[in-house]
């Protein structure tokens, strides 16, 4: 009989010991304080980061990981034209200059 234990970012499954199973990325260094919307999305994404004067780096990837589109802004609010990209299935990662970074999910419909 197996039982399933988890802690904040690695879940163990016990069969005859334990075995790591990673659960993705770590949120150690994630932020609060930032929003993409609307989710699901058309033609334009919204981007809110409440840290002021930070650069930021806003990449949005298809999920095999390769980025589709990036930009580059240090305000809390940006919007951005997402018309050129086919419907489906995104991830996000905003990277800012401290380190620190936040990490999502949108879908775009037409």
């Amino acid at each position: 009989m197996s039982q399933l234990q988890e802690s904040s970012d690695t879940a163990f499954l016990r069969y005859n010991g334990y075995i790591p199973v990673g659960t993705g990325i770590s949120k150690l260094n994630s932020i609060q304080g930032f929003q993409v919307y609307p989710n699901p999305a058309n033609d334009v994404l919204n981007v809110e980061c409440f840290m002021v004067n930070e650069n930021t780096i806003f990449t949005l990837m298809d999920f095999l990981g390769k980025a589709v589109k990036q930009v580059s802004f240090n305000t809390q609010h940006t919007t951005f034209n997402i018309s050129d990209l086919p419907p489906g299935a995104y991830m996000y990662k905003a990277t800012f200059v401290s380190g620190k970074y936040s990490t999502g999910k949108i879908v775009i419909t037409r």
